[in-house]
């Protein structure tokens, strides 16, 4: 991971969560969360918008 990436833990809704989106920006990069309920055809437009990847 480098400063400025653009990265999107597949995790779900759980105490967890918190801790890896707000882990990511204290190393440099930028969390992008993508919700698990999304379908397939959404989760590929939401990386391919949000340039993750």
């Amino acid at each position: 991971m480098r400063r400025g990436a653009r990265i999107a833990p597949p995790l779900p809704d759980t105490p967890h969560f918190p801790m890896v989106y707000y882990g990511v920006p204290a190393l440099g990069a930028v969390a992008v969360p993508v919700h698990g309920l999304l379908r397939a055809d959404e989760i590929v437009h939401a990386l391919g918008d949000s340039r993750t990847g």
